[in-house]
């Protein structure tokens, strides 16, 4: 299985590679724009190389599909450059979550693996939220940030990080909820882990926060619920966001099982 990073304008902020065991820096594929390839290159450990994707690259939709389309079909996890992973224990008193060794990152790893055999995407819990499920799974749920896909199912299935983009060029954003709810309303159903979670600080400068706007952020969440009416619905969000300084932006609700269970039913 492939480890996915994509990164802009952040070459010295490699918060999820810093993490993953020298043993898998095999299996790390890291890519950016060519302009920026050098500079990220100076700042990798030695064995892994900084790929590249073209200076034209338009917002995350445009660059998680052309980093798939470059990538052997099959497992692939996606991590965003920015995530850090945590171990979830449980005990008697209260929740503990702690930073994962070597060996926890492993069984990360061959758990998103595994659960690939049976699954479209594997979806990691973002830490916050993570104490409303207590099992280690959870089928069917939202994912965003990091996740395993089977990329030759969802090329058989013709699923899209950049269908939205393709239809309207300022709808960059909402990739990852938009893969989640086609493959779903497709049949293809989803897994949670939530025995591990993440961390990620969202609209920080670089990145998709590059050319991140409200009114495309709003564009793209819109979008989002034309494409799957009755199982979208747009909220307001007040307040800061990230280090951007966008307050009011518009976000999506989503009805993941209601959209696996439309999907089931087409494909009985």
């Amino acid at each position: 299985m492939d480890i996915l990073i994509t990164t802009l304008g952040r070459a010295n902020k490699q918060k999820a590679l810093a993490q993953i065991p020298e043993a898998f820096h095999g299996r790390v594929r890291i890519f950016t724009q060519e302009a920026q390839v050098q500079e990220l290159q100076e700042h990798l450990p030695e064995g892994i190389e900084a790929l590249t994707l073209p200076d034209d690259t338009d917002g995350i939709a445009d660059t998680r599909q052309r980093a798939i389309d470059a990538l052997p079909k099959g497992k692939v996890w996606v991590i965003d450059d920015l995530c850090v992973f945590k171990k979830r224990t449980i005990t008697p008193e209260r929740l503990v979550y702690t930073p994962l060794n070597e060996q926890e990152f492993a069984e990360l790893y061959e758990r998103v693996d595994t659960l690939l055999d049976s699954y479209i995407q594997v979806g990691v819990s973002a830490h916050n939220g993570n104490n409303r499920v207590l099992e280690p799974l959870k089928p069917i749920g939202r994912a965003y940030s990091t996740y395993g896909l089977r990329t030759d199912i969802m090329k058989r299935a013709d699923i899209r990080f950049d269908a939205m983009y393709q239809q309207d060029h300022e709808c960059k954003f909402m990739e990852d909820f938009y893969i989640t709810l086609d493959a779903l309303t497709k049949g293809y159903p989803n897994i949670i882990i939530y025995d591990y979670c993440f961390l990620y600080a969202h609209n920080t400068a670089g990145g998709n926060s590059t050319n991140r706007t409200l009114d495309r952020h709003a564009r793209s969440a819109q979008m989002l619920a034309r494409r799957f009416p009755g199982l979208v619905r747009l909220v307001q969000k007040e307040g800061k966001w990230g280090t951007q300084e966008m307050d009011s932006r518009t976000e999506i609700q989503a009805q993941w099982k209601k959209a696996f269970e439309q999907g089931r039913k087409k494909r009985r």
